[in-house]
């Protein structure tokens, strides 16, 4: 992967990132319940809303890259062997989110040459990127 492409999917990965936080700063004090998937772990309607920005802004800029989302959908193939493989967490921390504590992340990596090339982890309470 050439440093341009990889700086596009930086600019993307950021993008992403900001897309799906403005979500969850919206939904912080309303994140809607789905249900628990472990013991510390809840999927709500927010987290969900989130993550289909997140995807929504990677899917248009890489079409024809793997995709592989936390909360699912739970029947999707998993796209292990994509030459590009996106991978997806609306909300790190999701125990806090669920309960509108500020306190938890948005991660978004890639993928591509069997090597992690691109991630960024974003704070949407404190917009702060890493």
């Amino acid at each position: 992967m050439k440093l341009s492409d990889i700086n596009h999917a930086l600019e993307v990965a950021k993008r992403a990132a900001r897309a799906g936080g403005e979500i969850a700063r919206a939904r912080l004090s309303d994140p809607g319940y789905l249900k628990w998937t472990g013991r510390r772990e809840v999927e709500t309607e927010a987290s969900l809303e989130t993550q289909e920005a997140i995807v929504a802004v990677i899917s248009a800029e890489f079409p024809n890259a793997g995709i592989l989302a936390k909360l699912g959908p739970e029947d999707a193939t998993v796209p292990v062997d994509a030459p590009e493989l996106w991978l997806v967490d609306s909300a790190s921390g999701s125990l806090n989110f669920a309960h509108g504590i500020p306190h938890f992340g948005i991660t978004i990596a890639l993928r591509a040459e069997g090597d992690i090339r691109v991630g960024v982890v974003y704070d949407p309470c404190r917009d702060e990127m890493f």
